[in-house]
């Protein structure tokens, strides 16, 4: 008994590959997630300088150690 008839073979590859690339698609999008939710757990955790790596630092020139009017110091 055969599943499909002569000639169609190519129409279920096709959608069989479909199915494949969209699986294959999936699988991606959730380790990709996966390391996200880890990174910013991560990011949240980890501390350098006392402060969690996370956290967002003043960018002002005083806090880089610029004097505006000699340059770095």
């Amino acid at each position: 008994m055969a599943l499909v008839t002569e000639g169609e073979g190519a129409s279920v590859v096709e959608q069989a590959s479909g199915w494949g690339f969209l699986a294959l698609a999936a699988v991606s999008l959730c380790a990709m997630e996966i390391a996200k939710r880890d990174t910013l757990e991560y990011l949240s955790a980890r501390k350098q300088f006392g402060v969690a790596i996370g956290t967002p630092i003043s960018a002002s020139p005083a806090h880089l150690g610029l004097d505006d009017r000699k340059g770095p110091h």
